[in-house]
């Protein structure tokens, strides 16, 4: 995944669930909107643990690759 230069970086809301299992659950062109929306996935779903990350799961970018 290369970034180039004026492109947009994208955010990524990772769900991190009790046994380590790891999903990309929302993406987001800036990082302000994304810092937002994390608050709401932790007040909603507090059995998880969610951050922000710039690269999305394996399973993620197989879905996009596969619509294209």
């Amino acid at each position: 995944m290369e970034v180039k230069r004026g492109e947009k970086l994208m955010r990524y809301i990772q769900r991190k669930g009790d046994y380590g299992y790891l999903e990309t659950v929302d993406e987001f062109e800036s990082r302000k909107e994304a810092i937002r929306m994390l608050k709401e996935y932790r007040l909603g779903d507090k059995s998880a643990y969610f951050y922000i990350s710039q690269k999305p799961c394996r399973d993620w970018q197989e879905g996009y690759e596969e619509k294209s």
